[in-house]
């Protein structure tokens, strides 16, 4: 025997069909544990093939919402000249100008001429002064411009008169020529079409015929020369109609209100009133044959939104950068140049930002959730490998080898696997949205993965020593080396991934190298290091517990947190999926929560209050009283004002003035996140009649950078503001960064209107804005409050303002995506929790079974099976609670959400705890099923079948 040798046999590969078959009968043999695999794989593989088609649906829709949202000259192209004959160019006809605009259509990069679905051109006149009547004052003085606009009759609405045609009438007028002698000229008469808002302003009407003659800012306009009016600066507009705009909005007229209403400038007692008079083309034609008459055309070409999709975009914004390289963004005077303005990258660099932002959030999501997917599907092949230990050892010990067994484990792995993914695929084909080169990547990868896994679970069986093997009872063994190798390396891993993601950032504009797929999967590696710590430190408490329920009478507790102990680490491994459910679900519920309350208080910083009304020009009523309009409960007047000077100690420059009543505003903002807490100060009578002097200078909040000096704005501080052509005292009684109502970075002064007013004794200062604490049901009657008082006002509220925020599609998928992922990672939660209860049911039903010979009770064996998971779920609920929370602070740096919230400065993160406890609960009763539903079929086991559990 001592000589006796044995020679070990290479395995023959046509040995490998003869194991594949055996596996193949164990597998029929099996087959509702291979029916719940391959399903469990058919839905993480549609579920997973699906993400990339579902975030391109979301990042098209993002797109062209983008585009919709932006105003119309920053979402579209425009096209200028300014041209002069008199300098030697030729003025366009309306003919000329159309086939014009087609040719520097066709020179765009066709990546962004094929996003135009209309093109409109202007032609608009140098500006002419309008005579004034015999016997009329000198103020206002009125000044109005000629326009062509194509398509005029398509988007106005007549409310007097007619459209304007073309006439060839001329009239007869005085002028005088080169040598300085007067003579009589014709000059033509245009017809024009004027808006009703403008001829209320101007006190215009329809049959007035005006006589113009080139402003001088004009003159200087075609060239800088300062002579004679000569008969060609000359023209009568004879208004024939006034209109309406059929939509105001709309973008056909480009973001111009000009030929909407009339332009009121000057100041108040020297006030100057522009006006536009809409033409037909017969009078841009007679009026571009004039030497001396400038014009302006502008070719406006409209992207169409639905020509868009997230992945053109870098097509796009090549074609952007090429035109802005080939046109200047201004016109040089009369130089033969075409100026090109568009906002298209801006517009395509802020939706990047929230692009990137979202594929990162959706990333850390589902990679997440594939963690869950994988650990579910390593215990069910964890289960199928304890089913069939007895066997593998049979075939070890009958010659089988470890290649033939993991050889007909891989092939069954892909029998499995391969058809399961591809009907997975298949069936996310259908889900709508853009194809994507990822959806049979990750199919592929997760057919190979979920392969690989599977045939690593029989590796142990496979490749282990068969006299253990052979033993019914495994020793405990110490953890190896390798296994704490590696998971120390976990925990490396998550602790520099969480380094790297504060300093680099996890997307949005501060994300400076875009996605990074191991930045979005550092949550997921933190809660699997977290979970490795946990399975680590898992058995101590409970064998702390075990021996604390030995103290008492109970059996129970004892038995069931002995068993725990004992069980193999498979057993403990939904501990680890659930922490990963709960922290995933935290994670995403404490960034929703954030996004959610960013754009929230973006939204009142933006508003001031819970409506505003605003005028911008013209004025309110002074004895405007909106707390008599049903349903409105307090409102405040201000007078806001732009480009106000402001000086300190020669420091000059120009800020907005905000002067509000300050008592009724603390009426309608009191309890709200825009109430600005007014200082004593703001909200004092007025208390010298030398109010506003140095003596007794006006309080006022002031912007931290108001002052140009070398230091910042202070308490006590003095200053100057030219209100209305009058210099006025003020004093600092407060200085902050933002206030509610005014744009964050702008420079501001806050102000009590009172107090301000009895500083300017000249006349009532002009109230333009009025901020209003109402319901939303109040709305209705308070716009038609409005229309009735001054159509022209702007009437804004809160929930309008937090509708934009939250109405980007790249949010809502966000949000839908945690959504889903947290109801799938549930359900994977009670599948990992009904699989090692089963994987643990047949030593749990032979201990119980001899128990209940000796007078256990069903309802005592039911409490162990409630008491073995009681520990795990604790664990995972509260370490999956603070891991989520954890890392959401731990990463904050790296996550710039302002993207998402349109807030000037980083959002701070917060907590939902009702949010969070409905994710813990949710969990604890998906496990509570679970355990139910586990324990109805063990109560179906018949006892003799238990007791011969071995035989």
């Amino acid at each position: 025997m001592a000589g006796l040798t044995t020679t070990r046999r290479r395995p023959s590969p046509l040995a490998a069909p003869a194991g594949v078959a055996l596996f193949l009968r164990r597998l029929r043999a099996e087959r509702l544990l291979a029916l719940v695999l391959a399903v469990v794989v058919l839905v993480t593989a549609l579920l997973f093939a699906a993400v990339p088609r579902f975030y391109n649906s979301i990042a098209d829709e993002g797109a062209r919402h983008a585009i919709r949202d932006a105003d119309t000259p920053v979402a579209n192209v425009q096209m200028l000249e300014q041209r002069l004959q008199l300098t030697g160019q030729s003025t366009y006809s309306a003919d000329e100008a159309a086939a014009h605009g087609a040719e520097l259509q066709s020179d765009l990069p066709p990546a962004l001429s094929n996003l135009f679905s209309s093109t409109d051109y202007v032609a608009q006149s140098a500006e002419f002064s309008i005579a004034r009547q015999p016997g009329a004052a000198e103020w206002p003085q009125y000044f109005i411009r000629m326009r062509y606009q194509s398509a005029l009759p398509d988007h106005v609405r007549i409310v007097d008169g007619r459209l304007p045609e073309g006439t060839d009438e001329t009239v007869r007028r005085a002028a005088i020529d080169e040598s300085g002698k007067q003579i009589e000229v014709e000059v033509p008469v245009v017809e024009v079409a004027v808006a009703t808002d403008a001829l209320d302003t101007a006190k215009m009407r329809v049959g007035d015929r005006l006589e113009g003659t080139l402003s001088q800012d004009s003159q200087v306009f075609i060239g800088g020369l300062v002579r004679t009016v000569e008969a060609s600066d000359r023209v009568v507009a004879e208004i024939v109609g006034s209109f309406e705009p059929k939509v105001a909005d709309e973008p056909y007229w480009y973001g111009d209100v000009l030929p909407l209403r009339a332009n009121v400038t000057g100041s108040l007692d020297r006030p100057m009133i522009h006006v536009v008079g809409l033409m037909a083309d017969r009078g841009l034609d007679r009026l571009a044959g004039r030497e001396s008459v400038a014009f302006e055309y502008r070719w406006q070409f409209f992207v169409d939104p639905e020509r868009v999709d997230a992945g053109s975009l870098d097509a796009v914004n090549a074609a952007v950068k090429k035109v802005r390289a080939d046109y200047p963004s201004f016109v040089n005077r009369f130089s033969d140049t075409t100026a090109l303005r568009t906002g298209l990258d801006t517009v395509f660099r802020q939706f990047e930002a929230q692009r990137r932002l979202t594929e990162a959030m959706l990333a850390v999501v589902a990679i997440g959730l594939l963690a869950v997917a994988m650990l579910v599907i390593g215990l069910i092949g964890a289960l199928i490998a304890d089913r069939r230990r007895a066997a593998l050892v049979l075939q070890r010990g009958r010659g089988a080898s470890s290649w033939q067994i993991l050889g007909a484990q891989a092939v069954e792995g892909l029998l499995l696997t391969v058809p399961a993914v591809a009907a997975g695929a298949a069936v996310a084909l259908l889900v709508p949205g853009r194809a994507s080169v990822l959806t049979p990547l990750l199919a592929v990868g997760i057919a190979i993965g979920v392969t690989v896994l599977l045939v690593a679970i029989a590796l142990p069986v496979a490749r282990g020593r068969l006299g253990q093997l052979e033993r019914g009872d495994q020793p405990v063994r110490a953890v190896s080396v390798r296994r704490l190798v590696f998971e120390a390396l976990a925990v490396v891993l998550a602790v520099g991934g969480v380094y790297l993601i504060r300093r680099r950032g996890l997307g949005g504009e501060a994300g400076s190298t875009g996605f990074d797929p191991f930045l979005a999967a550092v949550p997921v590696l933190a809660g699997l290091a977290t979970g490795l710590v946990v399975l680590r430190l898992y058995p101590f408490p409970i064998r702390f517990l075990a021996w604390l329920a030995s103290l008492g009478r109970g059996f129970v507790a004892v038995f069931a947190l002995r068993r725990v102990g004992r069980q193999p680490g498979a057993s403990n491994l939904p501990l680890l999926v659930l922490l990963l459910t709960v922290a995933v679900g935290v994670f995403s519920s404490v960034l929703l929560t954030t996004i959610e309350r960013g754009q929230a208080a973006t939204a009142w910083q933006q508003i001031g209050a819970p409506y505003r009304a605003q005028v911008t020009f013209a004025e309110l009523p002074k004895d405007l009283d909106l707390a008599a309009v049903p349903g409105v409960e307090a409102a405040a007047p201000a007078y806001l004002a732009r480009g106000v000077t402001f000086d300190m100690q020669g420091s000059d420059n120009a800020l907005t003035l905000d002067a509000v009543d300050a008592p009724a505003l603390a009426s309608v903002t009191t309890g709200t996140p825009a109430d600005p807490h007014l200082p004593p100060g703001l909200l004092d009578e007025p208390s010298d009649q030398n109010n506003g002097s140095d003596q007794a200078p006006v309080p006022a909040i002031v912007s931290t950078h108001a002052a140009t000096g070398p230091r910042d704005m202070q308490q006590g501080d003095r200053f100057e503001l030219l209100v209305e052509q009058t210099w006025i005292s003020f004093v600092v009684v407060d200085v902050r960064d933002v206030m509610p109502g005014i744009v964050p970075g702008t420079q501001f002064v806050v102000t009590s209107l009172e107090q301000l007013q009895a500083a300017y004794r000249i006349a009532p200062l002009p109230v333009t804005t009025v901020f209003i604490r109402a319901p939303a049901s109040a709305e209705p009657a308070l716009r038609r409050a409005l229309e009735g008082i001054v159509p022209e006002t702007h009437l804004t509220s809160q929930a309008a303002a937090l509708g934009e925020l939250q109405g980007s599609p790249l949010i809502a998928g966000v949000a839908a995506g945690f959504r889903v992922s947290l109801i799938v990672a549930a359900l994977y939660s009670a599948l990992a929790v009904i699989v090692a209860l089963i994987l643990t049911a047949a030593a749990r039903a032979r201990d119980l079974a001899f128990l209940r010979t000796l007078g256990l009770g069903r309802g005592q064996g039911l409490g162990v099976l409630v008491v073995e998971q009681v520990p795990a779920v604790l664990v995972a609920v509260l370490s999956g609670i603070g891991l989520g929370i954890a890392v959401a602070f731990l990463i904050a740096p790296g996550l710039d959400l302002r993207a998402f919230t349109g807030a000037s400065t980083p959002a701070v993160l917060r907590i939902d705890w009702n949010a969070v406890s409905v994710i813990g609960l949710t969990v604890v009763g998906v496990v509570a099923l679970a355990v139910a539903a586990t324990a109805v079929a063990s109560r179906r086991r018949n006892l003799g079948s238990a007791l011969r559990v071995g035989e």
